[in-house]
């Protein structure tokens, strides 16, 4: 080979080296500033830009709707950083069925409302109801009804003593408190049948039910059952407490008076269509959840209730299915209507 044409070659040979090198590093370098320049935030994600105005930042909705915080104060907020409400708010749930709830409480601690927002920002907002203000003047209880709330003694910590009356004035207070409490819309029709109408528990069910279960049971048996397996009694009973419950439902907030309607239909179409023996069979079979799951083995959320009232009639054997019939479709004939 010619000297002249070696040379060309071994030339041509180093150039390109040289570009293939001169682009392998023109790619790393790109990179390296694609990455500092992420680092630095100019590529950052939404939510951290706006993560650095709020001291605290939650996404609450799959849609893209966070809450955040500004002080000790919660509001609204969306991807683009705009504001979807004041930040007024001592709490924001998640949420739930279109909604969030949220609380408002003063400086000491006392509440002041609460209410629900939708996914605009838009608030429906309800005065905070507290115990010492829901008192009702409670007449006597007919003399037929037979009354052993004696052996429930003492109130444990308010120092009163149980009456039929005490304990009327007690269970209006769960129905309107407890869905207030417990208010994330996810869940309350559940609350409204466990703990606002104390069939599974809550705050004020413990007060006389868990603190003193012998009392309690013995007070279910001589009183509770007695009026449920006999239609004198209840009809007594019912023109009792019929006005007290009408009041307090008209204190409700509409999202929970919706709840507490879907479950007075619910528990009025379970009735329609009850099969003794079908639940009988549930019953014997899964006991565990019975509770808990529809005749077809489907989780039911409002199960609870409809699974007291087969239990009075199929454990207790206080009313029959007739009896719960008639009157289920009388009380919800009568509550359908209420406002």
């Amino acid at each position: 080979m010619r000297p002249r044409v070696a040379q060309n070659l071994i030339c041509n040979q180093r150039l390109r080296l040289n570009y293939y090198f001169q682009m392998n590093r023109y790619k790393i370098f790109t990179f390296l500033t694609l990455l500092i320049l992420y680092n630095c935030g100019i590529n950052k994600n939404v939510t951290d830009v706006i993560d650095t105005k709020y001291s605290n930042l939650i996404q609450i909705d799959s849609s893209g709707v966070y809450k955040g915080m500004k002080g000790n104060l919660w509001g609204l907020v969306v991807k683009d950083s705009s504001e979807l409400t004041e930040f007024k708010y001592s709490d924001i749930g998640t949420f739930q069925k279109g909604y969030a709830a949220f609380s408002i409480f003063d400086n000491a601690g006392y509440g002041l409302y609460k209410g629900y927002l939708n996914l605009n920002g838009q608030e429906f907002i309800y005065p905070y109801m507290n115990f010492e203000s829901l008192n009702w003047e409670i007449s006597y209880a007919p003399k037929e009804i037979p009354d052993s709330s004696h052996i429930l003694g003492k109130h444990a910590y308010l120092n009163f003593n149980w009456t039929l009356p005490s304990m009327l004035n007690h269970n209006l207070q769960a129905f309107i408190l407890e869905p207030q409490t417990y208010d994330d819309l996810g869940n309350l029709d559940k609350i409204c049948i466990g703990y606002g109408m104390l069939i599974s528990g809550g705050n004020f069910s413990e007060d006389y039910m868990n603190e003193k279960p012998d009392q309690w049971n013995t007070f279910k048996l001589n009183t509770v059952y007695k009026i449920i397996g006999d239609e004198h009694l209840r009809e007594l009973a019912w023109e009792w407490i019929n006005p007290y419950y009408k009041d307090a439902y008209s204190k409700l907030n509409p999202f929970v008076k919706k709840s507490y309607q879907e479950c007075f239909k619910y528990l009025n179409n379970h009735i329609e269509n009850f099969d003794r023996k079908k639940y009988e069979e549930f019953l014997i079979r899964d006991e565990k959840n019975f509770a808990k799951l529809d005749i077809n083995g489907n989780i039911d959320n409002k199960r609870k209730l409809s699974a007291f009232v087969d239990r009075l009639i199929l454990v207790h054997k206080v009313i029959s299915p007739e009896d719960a019939k008639r009157w289920i479709n009388k009380i919800y004939l009568e509550v359908k209507h209420w406002n």
